[in-house]
């Protein structure tokens, strides 16, 4: 009966010795190539010493061991191989995409440095602005203060200053707003220059998406104005060649002029060239005021062009256009540039068509100080071909090529050349 109870427990320390013999020993060999096992504790022994069924444990055991370590290893080597997979791609990646020439670096920074040249002159412009429209404002605070101080002055006279004063506020307002924002896209542009050109070309590209957005507004905009005027300018035009009388308003006689009177401003003899020499009188060409800045010039215009056409005998009938190019502002030269000889100015007509014209002289610009402004003196060939297309079709806009770019304008004298034209044929 003892022995029966006794049975169970020799078993289950059997399996207990199993168990350890399983997960407390390591079989290996010596330097000698003898195999043996070496136990938690440090100790040894042989492995031959061991009687079968410990060896066979330990060798079941190490047969188990060694299959999970080559599995471990395997799948250890997989993800190392996986992961130098990923490291050398996003490498090539990187490579590729920060890979650029010499040329294209170069010409990516030029182009921002020159997107920041422009950024500088238009916030040197604005501050300009800003620093005259707060020395009128000075001047109309002294003079609504002296007004306040006047007992003879009347009521109308100081109600008047006083919304001048208040109008003038708004002026420097706009013009502090204005100076911010090119203080902000100057410091902008000037961040481009030294960028990674990755993250510079993507700036640039955000930055033509939205001038491109804008400038497609403004077309869309000036596209539907300019055609109800251009409408409202053939029926007047028709009126006037048909004699019907043709009603306007003062402020109507840029954009409507009466017919101008056929004769010439100048007929004599070149005393250089001692030929026959006919000139036209001046007319206004075009003006031209950017929304941004009718605020500032209130009833004035920023740039007014004024044109003659002129010709002489005995030049194969080739005529000139004679251009004098006001513009109020102390820093055209430097926002304009130089207007170059060659340069072009082109014309484009109501019937769709192109004429360009090039200019015969350079103009650097002459400063009036007193007057603030600087006028430009241009003289533009016009041959036999550019005759046929200006006497066929009104003008509808014109684009003058300066030294720092284009910039393209609106006519509204549609039929300065036609009518220029058609009155030196006559008195030729």
């Amino acid at each position: 009966m003892q022995v029966r109870k006794i049975l169970p427990v020799i078993g289950t320390l059997l399996l207990l010795c199993c168990s350890f013999f399983a997960h407390a020993q390591l079989l290996t060999t010596n330097q000698d190539g003898e195999k043996i096992v070496v136990y938690t504790d440090g100790s040894w022994a042989y492995f031959d010493g061991l009687d079968e069924e410990e060896q066979a444990i330990i060798i079941e055991s190490s047969k188990k061991q060694e299959k999970k370590e080559k599995k471990k290893r395997k799948k250890q080597k997989k993800k190392a191989k996986k992961e130098e997979r990923n490291d050398q791609s996003k490498d090539r990646s990187k490579k590729k995409k920060e890979q650029y020439s010499d040329l294209e670096e170069q010409l990516s920074r030029q182009e921002a440095i020159q997107r920041a040249d422009w950024a500088a002159m238009e916030e040197l412009r604005t501050k300009n602005l800003k620093l005259q429209a707060g020395q009128e404002l000075g001047v109309l605070r002294k003079q609504l203060s002296a007004a306040y101080s006047n007992t003879d002055i009347s009521v109308k006279d100081l109600d008047e200053l006083d919304k001048k004063y208040k109008n003038q506020q708004a002026v420097l307002n706009n013009a502090a707003a204005a100076h911010a924002e090119s203080e902000a896209f100057l410091k902008k542009m000037e961040e481009m220059i030294d960028m990674k050109k990755s993250k510079r070309d993507k700036l640039m590209a955000e930055l033509n998406q939205t001038q491109e957005a804008e400038a497609n507004d403004w077309t869309t905009n000036l596209t539907e104005s300019g055609n109800l005027k251009n409408e409202q300018n053939k029926a007047k035009k028709k009126d006037r060649k048909n004699g019907k009388a043709v009603l306007v308003g003062n402020e109507d006689l840029i954009e409507y002029p009466p017919t101008p009177p056929c004769e010439l401003a100048y007929d004599g003899v070149d005393e250089f060239t001692g030929k026959r020499r006919w000139e036209m009188p001046k007319q206004i060409f075009f003006t031209h005021t950017s929304d941004r800045l009718k605020p500032f010039f209130k009833e004035k215009n920023h740039i007014t062009v004024e044109g003659f056409i002129s010709g002489a005998s005995g030049n194969g009938g080739i005529y000139y256009l004679n251009l004098n190019i006001i513009i109020l502002s102390e820093m055209a030269q430097r926002e304009f540039g130089v207007l170059e000889k060659g340069s072009i100015l082109t014309l484009k007509l109501i019937n769709g068509s192109n004429v360009k014209l090039f200019n015969t002289k350079t103009s650097t610009g002459t400063l009036d100080k007193v007057e603030k402004r600087v006028a430009y003196r241009a003289q533009y060939m016009i041959n036999s071909d550019n005759l046929k297309s200006l006497r066929k079709s009104e003008i509808d806009k014109a684009r003058i090529v300066w030294g720092t770019g284009y910039e393209d304008y609106e006519v509204y004298n549609l039929d300065f050349f036609i009518d220029q034209l058609n009155c030196l044929e006559k008195n030729k």
